[in-house]
């Protein structure tokens, strides 16, 4: 298992060695969801994602 560390919290996450850029994690402290933005080996580095909201058929 690898960690990363929340930015929202400072938490650390375990997640899978063959994590993917792109794919959301949710941080176990405060259930913010980070996309995961680089893996390089063990260094992995997530930021806040980006949420989608709704346009109410705008």
């Amino acid at each position: 298992m690898a960690t990363i560390s929340c930015p929202e919290c400072a938490a650390t996450i375990e997640v899978a060695e063959d994590v993917m850029i792109g794919e959301i994690v949710d941080c176990i402290d405060c259930g913010q969801e980070l996309e995961i933005i680089s893996v390089d080996g063990a260094n992995i580095q997530a930021r806040i994602a980006e949420s989608e909201g709704e346009d109410f058929g705008e």
